[in-house]
């Protein structure tokens, strides 16, 4: 790993971290104006644990991503691009954090609207899967739209339902982030692995204290948040680097999205 990356993900490692020691202390989210009961077999605590990590997350991103504009040589406006098309999903997992009140369809409505974003702002737009017969009909652009915002919002999702257990989400999204991260940067892709080293030290420094007990949760804002910039990123890079695999990004998802097929089923 070169020495800025060290430096962009120890900077978003230090500002994660504070803002989780914050919210810690804080109790910030940990009773909020939810109308939804906290019993059930799931809630293993003894008392109100803060379900407001996005924010620790999105902190120690932004300040990764100061560094890396600087630090990396990558183009600092898709950086900064990718930043702002995370707004929405943010947004709505956040305020079901905080309220309790965001119904699924409008979760899931802002994780398409991000994803659609994505596919127009930063070109995040799935143009192969290295099989000849589905290659064949991605290059078409309206169906290219389609399966993009589809698994885009998908993958989300996916995170947000493995969000059950103590750095589980986070730590699947720390390991895509780096492998990712370093894939990027093999192929000299400084803008892409300098934005996934900037995640990869957000997820890192909210597990120190998310694992192994749980002191403050990554919520709603924070897995939708990570899993979105999991699948965005996983696609640019497959988009921008014909020669990486594009099975090399769907490994580094597979968990997630075996667990939401599972759960599908098993709903079903």
């Amino acid at each position: 790993m070169p020495r800025w990356a060290l430096i962009v993900m120890s900077g978003s490692i230090l500002a994660s971290l504070f803002i989780s020691l914050i919210i810690v202390w804080s109790k910030f989210g940990a009773h909020p104006l939810r109308r939804s009961s906290d019993v059930g077999p799931q809630h293993v605590h003894r008392e109100g644990i803060a379900r407001t990590g996005g924010f620790a997350i999105v902190f120690g991103l932004l300040c990764g991503v100061t560094l890396a504009s600087v630090r990396s040589g990558g183009n600092a406006q898709l950086m900064w691009t990718l930043v702002a098309i995370g707004v929405p999903i943010f947004g709505a997992g956040v305020s079901e954090d905080l309220l309790g009140r965001v119904a699924p369809r409008w979760r899931y409505y802002a994780s398409l609207a991000s994803a659609s974003l994505a596919f127009i702002a930063v070109g995040a737009h799935l143009n192969r899967v290295d099989i000849a017969m589905l290659d064949a009909y991605l290059v078409t652009l309206p169906i290219s739209f389609i399966v993009t915002v589809f698994c885009v919002a998908g993958v989300a999702q996916a995170y947000n339902i493995m969000d059950g257990k103590n750095g589980l989400s986070a730590g699947l999204a720390l390991v895509a982030f780096y492998g990712i991260g370093m894939a990027a940067w093999g192929v000299r892709d400084f803008s892409l692995a300098g934005f996934a080293f900037a995640c990869a030290g957000a997820m890192m420094g909210f597990l120190l204290l998310n694992y192994p007990r749980g002191l403050i949760f990554l919520g709603d804002g924070g897995a939708y948040l990570s899993g979105f910039y999991v699948a965005t990123l996983a696609v640019l890079l497959v988009v921008r680097q014909p020669g990486i695999s594009a099975w090399y990004p769907l490994i580094l998802t597979i968990i997630p999205v075996l667990e939401t097929v599972v759960s599908f089923v098993r709903r079903l």
